[in-house]
């Protein structure tokens, strides 16, 4: 990791010997910020799994400032996150158990911008999945307006539900051309583009998450939420939870959680990903046991007998190993 290259640097004394060559005199850096993000490289408390769902996957770059977004937040939070990149092309040739397959090993799902309606169809079937089956979700730009579009879909009840931007003959727009765009006919820098103040709802997600009731974030887009349509979304469970100041753009929505905690099933997956982690650890037999008897004493019948089985045999190889070392 480039994160990693200050404290090799330091290691190696280039920095003393750049000073030293351009005559300059100063203190022993402090590297305890660097130190501490090299450690959480090396050895996170946590590992997530997160699905990367967009069109133009194959080119990595094309999504840079997201993936860093992600690892910086796996940073804080002394976590790797697994960015598993998927086609949403490859996703509108799956069936339900096909999708299911893909995605059930995820613990989010981020379905990032674009443009066109290549792999749309995708990025819906990507929502739909994390919604029913309760998956934290972010869709950013397209992903956000792919997100209301399924939940039109799927549970408003309307069946051609889409943006204008894909079909001009829906008798939904849920996502439509802004006003002042209607008549632009040169496209280029013409864009809704930069940061823009957004006024977040009391008491919803988002508000809890920023922490203050005013935010300001970068726009890239020319298409918005069609306010024709918000108050029937909202009496269908839709929370607009960020607008403008004025109230007439839409900027962030969500959900009303489902439960306060994971659903059984997603908890239950969650354990048996923990514990087939701990097979990979290279930590002492001690600490791993402690590890594992504090996930059982958590939900002791949440956890398959087969893992255990994989878990305790494990376990019992490395302290005979640790025995006939110590003799």
């Amino acid at each position: 990791s480039i994160y990693m290259m200050p404290t090799y640097f330091r290691g190696q004394n280039l920095d003393g010997r750049i000073c030293e060559l351009l005559n300059i005199w100063s203190k022993e850096p402090d590297m305890e910020a660097w130190e501490r993000v090299r450690d959480i490289i090396r050895h996170p408390d946590h590992e997530v799994n997160i699905a990367l769902v967009g069109k133009y996957v194959k080119l990595h770059e094309s999504y840079k400032s997201l993936i860093e977004s992600l690892n910086h937040g796996g940073y804080a939070n002394k976590s790797r996150v697994k960015l598993h990149y998927i086609d949403s092309e490859e996703l509108e040739s799956l069936d339900s158990e096909g999708i299911a397959k893909v995605l059930d090993p995820m613990d989010g799902i981020l379905v990032p911008g674009g443009f066109g309606v290549r792999g749309t169809e995708g990025k819906i079937a990507a929502v739909r999945y994390a919604r029913e089956h309760d998956v934290p979700f972010f869709g950013i730009c397209l992903g956000m307006q792919m997100a209301l579009v399924e939940y039109a879909r799927d549970v408003v009840g309307w069946s051609d539900a889409s943006s204008s931007e894909f079909s001009e003959t829906t008798g939904h727009p849920v996502i439509h051309l802004m006003a002042e765009q209607e008549n632009v006919t040169e496209k280029g820098g013409t864009m809704r583009l930069g940061a823009y103040p957004c006024i977040l709802k009391d008491g919803t997600h988002v508000r809890g998450i920023y922490g203050k009731r005013e935010i300001s974030e970068r726009h890239r887009h020319r298409y918005e939420v069609n306010n024709a349509l918000r108050g029937e979304l909202e009496a269908a469970g839709v929370v607009f939870s960020g607008t403008s100041p004025e109230g007439d753009l839409v900027e962030i929505f969500e959900l009303p959680s489902q439960s306060s905690t994971p659903s059984i099933n997603r908890s239950r997956r969650r354990r048996i990903r923990y514990l087939r982690a701990l097979l990979r650890r290279r930590w002492s037999t001690a600490a791993r046991v402690a590890k594992l008897v504090a996930v059982l004493k958590a939900a002791p019948m949440a956890v398959p007998m087969a893992v255990l089985r994989a878990v305790l045999s494990k376990r019992v190889v490395a302290i005979e190993r640790e025995r006939s070392c110590s003799t």
